[in-house]
């Protein structure tokens, strides 16, 4: 199977985690691609041109991290991810979303302010800003009375997906300065951020 990808993508960053946990790496072939470059391998497996992007061997894709996510978690050899002890049913799929949120929210912000500065919208951007300020506050509510759990044999999806969100935005958008208004949060992600399997993912070393 054939993963293509980006060490800046936290979308793929997300996927490469969960890939570890449950032992796909060595059966996978890693493709590094710059999606922005629009290259034709990527476009051939993937007519939307988005990493990740993941060819199954029967020859069919799948086309995002939420589904590569869920092939992996389905069929991998970890346990299942989105599985909480003492959680309420689907709670990791909803801790999960508000992560995503978070994502989606701080890449659609970085794509815009590379635009030229005419082209940029203000009002998005405040809209962008006023939803990963809310989902701060709901994500550093959820984890009251929660702890990491950093052996991979043990970790879930929300601190994999959470300590995805919140260092891409330091990564990309550092000027919000979140770890000092959530301080709860900082001290909760610290040692997931610390993990060897973050450590080996870091956007900040492609």
């Amino acid at each position: 199977m054939q993963l293509f990808y980006s060490p800046t993508s936290p979308y793929a960053r997300n996927t490469l985690l969960v890939a570890r946990h449950h032992q796909w790496l060595d059966r996978l072939t890693l493709e590094m691609v710059n999606p922005l470059d629009d290259p034709r391998p990527l476009r051939e497996a993937n007519p939307l041109g988005k990493v990740p992007s993941l060819v199954l061997d029967d020859g069919r894709a799948l086309f995002d991290s939420t589904s590569i996510i869920h092939y992996f978690n389905h069929s991998g050899k970890g346990r299942d991810l989105f599985n909480l002890a003492d959680a309420p049913e689907f709670e990791g799929q909803r801790l999960y979303g508000l992560a995503l949120g978070v994502l989606d929210h701080g890449v659609a912000w970085r794509l815009e302010s590379v635009r030229p500065e005419n082209e940029q919208s203000a009002h998005w951007q405040q809209r962008r800003r006023r939803g990963i300020e809310e989902a701060l506050a709901c994500m550093e509510q959820s984890i009251h009375g929660r702890v990491p759990h950093i052996d991979v044999e043990n970790i879930s999806i929300v601190e994999i997906a959470f300590g995805v969100s919140l260092d891409y935005l330091d990564f990309r958008l550092g000027f919000l300065n979140w770890a000092d208004r959530y301080p709860a949060l900082a001290d909760w992600v610290r040692p997931i951020l610390s993990s060897d399997a973050f450590c080996e993912t870091d956007p900040r070393k492609a």
